[in-house]
């Protein structure tokens, strides 16, 4: 679907940086990223953020689109 880049490869709330309980300020630990596809870190974003946190998945959809393309997931 997208070309190859870097993916983070652990999305989860602990490695989320949340500003003011609303923004999304910084992402950490990339100790587990390789080379990929961009919709690898989207299935454990979903499982591990979305689908307990739905009220973050815009703001991580606006902050992603500021540096790239979305994938069309």
């Amino acid at each position: 679907m997208d070309g190859p880049c870097v993916v983070h490869m652990d999305f989860r709330p602990g490695n989320i940086l949340v500003l003011n309980e609303s923004k999304i300020s910084g992402l950490i630990d990339f100790e587990s990223a390789h080379g990929g596809p961009s919709e690898i870190d989207f299935t454990k974003i979903k499982q591990y953020v979305w689908d307990v946190y739905p009220e973050t998945k815009e703001e991580v959809i606006l902050g992603y689109k500021s540096i790239r393309t979305l994938p069309n997931l």
